[in-house]
């Protein structure tokens, strides 16, 4: 019993910090039903979808600081690949990510080298419209985050990646 009210106090001070930094997570579950009780609290951390997806278990979580560290997913459409990133602070910049995972070296789908960080553009589906709106490669995770047209869904950010070229172009094109 009083494991189970420590859970609820860090689940509460974690959904504070969500709240207090404006960022909006998806209000329903699966099944289309609030994820409140009747006093307004949530009633399952799970049923309110901040457990990622992703097999290592990721979730966002504070640290020491009281930052909150989320784990990002990117989507490479042009080649059905993603990326996973555990841990994202949110103080930490885009470009700086980009940086480490193409700086030096190409992942082996991009046999053509057309992704590095000079040639990368980042979008998000924006709520409600579903137009996709474009990521500053300088902004940091927060300030996307807590823009009145982000959604986190299932507890992971996610964002697409597109390479300059005529696939981004035509992409954009059906997605615009």
């Amino acid at each position: 019993m009083l494991a189970e009210k420590a859970k609820r106090a860090d689940q509460l001070k974690l959904l504070e910090a969500i709240e207090s930094r404006g960022i909006h997570l998806d209000p329903h579950n699966h099944h289309g039903s609030s994820t409140t009780d009747e006093e307004g609290l949530p009633l399952d951390m799970g049923q309110l979808s901040l457990e990622g997806p992703h097999p290592s278990g990721g979730r966002v979580h504070l640290n020491s600081e009281d930052q909150l560290v989320w784990p990002v997913l990117l989507l490479y459409p042009e080649y059905g690949q993603t990326d996973f990133i555990a841990t994202f602070n949110e103080t930490q910049r885009f470009i700086d990510h980009l940086e480490v995972m193409f700086g030096q070296e190409h992942p082996p789908w991009d046999s053509e080298g057309r992704y590095s960080p000079s040639t990368i553009e980042l979008y998000y589906e924006g709520v409600p419209s579903g137009r996709l709106i474009r990521v500053p490669l300088e902004a940091t995770l927060a300030e996307v985050l807590s823009s009145e047209s982000y959604c986190v869904i299932s507890g992971t950010p996610s964002f697409i990646v597109l390479a300059a070229g005529a696939f981004r172009k035509h992409f954009l094109a059906r997605k615009t």
